[in-house]
């Protein structure tokens, strides 16, 4: 028995032992854990450094020069690619309206040289914009029966030719159709007449709408119409 007894408190204490030195361990790496936490969060937190703010806002502003200066279309292939040139014209804008005034020098200059280069190319891409949107929506309305087409001298009525456009209804739910993509993409290329037809010849009972949209050498965002 006393043999027995001592075996028994021979492994009471291994086992005593192994506890302590699993919670040294637990300790251990729970402070170890704890301090790589740190570090990650200190990492992670950033000062913020308004100066540098500053300075990567100019940049971003300074970088619309040779952007425009160097400017070339995409392929046009598409609506949507259509509409992204169009966004440059316009972020373009936002930039200018935005610094013009300000008293900040190399802001005020940067919108100067961006509007010096956007005036001239949106006289000339703007057409070409119009044009390519027409054509690009085509492609797609003709499977519909809708047909498009452009007048002006710039390009600034567009036509959809379609006995669909009988109906009033479903002229207005062409234009909202989209939550108003058709209506809002139709402003933005600056088209100021849009006329719906039902039979291609069709001379009289147009239905048509203008738009209030700024000639091709304003400088505006999209918002201001």
């Amino acid at each position: 028995m006393k043999i027995l007894k001592i075996i028994g408190l021979s492994i009471l204490g291994l086992f005593g032992l192994m506890f302590i030195v699993s919670l040294i361990g637990l300790a251990i790496g729970g402070k170890s854990k704890a301090k790589e936490e740190v570090k990650a969060v200190a990492a992670s937190t950033e000062v913020y450094d308004p100066n540098a703010e500053h300075d990567k806002y100019v940049k971003t502003v300074q970088s619309y020069i040779p952007m425009l200066t160097k400017y070339e279309p995409s392929e046009r292939a598409t609506p949507d690619l259509v509409v992204l040139d169009a966004v440059i014209f316009y972020s373009a804008a936002t930039e200018v309206i935005k610094n013009r005034q300000s008293s900040d020098t190399a802001l005020a200059n940067a919108a100067k040289q961006i509007e010096k280069r956007l005036v001239p190319l949106q006289q000339k891409e703007f057409p070409k914009l119009r044009k390519a949107y027409a054509e690009s929506i085509y492609q797609t309305m003709w499977k519909n029966d809708i047909y498009v087409t452009l007048s002006g001298s710039r390009n600034s009525t567009i036509r959809f030719t379609g006995g669909v456009f009988a109906s009033n209804k479903n002229i207005d739910e062409f234009l909202s159709m989209e939550n108003d993509r058709m209506w809002t993409n139709l402003k933005s290329f600056r088209f100021k007449r849009i006329e719906f037809c039902w039979y291609k010849g069709q001379d009289d009972d147009i239905v048509y709408y203008t738009t209030k949209v700024p000639s091709d050498d304003k400088v505006a965002t999209l918002e201001s119409f």
